[in-house]
């Protein structure tokens, strides 16, 4: 699972760190004009046109090193989130940034930064504005479960719900000072809401599955769900890791998968993607199987119309040739299951794969995707990397040689 502010915790050394939804509708022909709107393919170059993922020649979407609205860099776009919202006619986006006076500082004794969730909007998926505000702030009070880090967040939309709770936000949230885990930051998942999906109010401590409960932490506004009560098949289990939501609607069900690290006994029992349903988005029922994929993590899920998934992951191992030591993966790989539980088994090659040709991703992807299908019937999929350009003055990219400039970026590629 992808968590930049774990990571860079080890980098002191070195330096001297998904389809969101309602289910998917019956689409238009691929590439078709919308309203009068440029096709893809206009948009993105001929590259979009041939089979398979083609990357958008319009790469990078966004970049890092972006001032901030208290004067600090927004260093990162990571954990993307994305839908198309046929009411607005916009794409929108909630992905996690690393704040931060001086990225170069990230991991150092003099490391100051926290970690938000921010939000952006684009008429074509293309050009983004972003908020200047986070839609959900970490480092706000020492005492809440989620003050070290917000982040990873998965949206979605109901228009039948109360005015106020249009927009329900799962993200994943730590707070180091009370629970860390063999190591890192003890993440759990959270519940927020919003009206328009600008800002986020935390679902109320006595609404927390978890009021009236013993936890680790000391104040739960938002406490959805701990990973203690993720692997119903085992037992005598110590606080572990849940992180990284990936959740959809199916009629009037909660469908919800996501990282999992179960712990007994100070050591790593169960890892993998696993999965979750409820009926209010607050009481859920754990898979009894979990996790559903051992060594996945960060999934993304398209649903179709018959209730398949197509289920996108990274996995943990895929590391090794990338110059990226924040998290580093090769690639993404796809699954596909007709009743979300018992998955296909995994290809012999990846989906979408890292090119360092790429100067946007030079130096590697971040794990975590979002795959979101248009109006014009064409699914794309968004991506985070380390690119070498551009590479403004005080830039950062923590390679496993060392710290290079460079910026992180916010990709896409599509396929009919």
């Amino acid at each position: 699972m992808r968590k930049i502010v774990v990571v860079l915790a080890t980098l002191a050394g070195a330096c001297g760190g998904n389809s969101h939804g309602q289910s998917d509708a019956t689409a238009p022909p691929a590439d078709a004009a919308i309203d009068g709107a440029p096709t893809i393919s206009e948009l993105c170059g001929t590259s979009a046109s041939g089979s398979g993922w083609q990357r958008c020649d319009a790469n990078p979407l966004v970049t890092g090193m972006r001032p901030s609205a208290d004067g600090r860099i927004e260093w990162t776009q990571a954990d993307p989130t994305v839908m198309y919202d046929a009411d607005d006619k916009l794409w929108k986006a909630w992905w996690s940034t690393v704040i931060t006076a001086d990225c170069s500082k990230l991991g150092t004794a003099e490391d100051v930064h926290e970690i938000d969730i921010k939000y952006a909007y684009s008429s074509d998926g293309l050009s983004w504005t972003i908020q200047a505000e986070p839609v959900l702030r970490s480092n706000v009070n020492p005492e809440e479960w989620d003050d070290t880090t917000v982040e990873t967040p998965t949206v979605i939309k109901d228009p039948s719900a109360a005015p106020d709770h249009r927009y329900a936000m799962i993200y994943s949230g730590g707070n180091n000072a009370q629970l860390m885990v063999m190591g890192q930051t003890g993440w759990q998942l959270g519940l927020a809401f919003s009206a328009d999906g600008t800002q986020f109010t935390k679902l109320p401590a006595a609404e927390s599955p978890y009021a009236g409960k013993s936890t680790p932490f000391t104040q739960i506004d938002g406490l959805l769900l701990l990973s203690t009560d993720a692997f119903p098949s085992l037992s005598n289990l110590q606080p572990g890791i849940v992180a990284d939501p990936e959740l959809h609607v199916i009629g009037s069900t909660y469908d919800l998968y996501f990282s999992s690290l179960a712990v007994s006994a100070g050591t790593a029992v169960a890892y993998g993607i696993s999965h979750a349903t409820s009926t209010d988005l607050i009481h859920w029922t754990m898979t009894a199987t979990n996790p559903v994929i051992d060594g996945g993590q960060t999934p993304a899920v398209q649903i179709g119309d018959d209730g398949t998934r197509t289920l996108w992951y990274h996995l943990d191992t895929d590391t090794s040739s990338e110059p990226s030591a924040l998290f580093p993966t090769l690639g993404v790989w796809k699954v596909t299951s007709s009743d979300g539980i018992a998955f296909s088994a995994q290809a012999t090659s990846r989906d979408l794969q890292w090119n360092s040709s790429y100067s946007y991703e030079t130096y590697g992807w971040l794990p975590g995707v979002a795959v979101a299908r248009g109006p014009d019937g064409i699914d794309r999929m968004y991506y985070s990397g380390w690119g070498s350009q551009p590479a403004p003055t005080g830039s950062c990219v923590f390679t496993k040689t060392g710290m290079v400039p460079g910026t992180a970026s916010f990709d896409l590629a599509t396929e009919p």
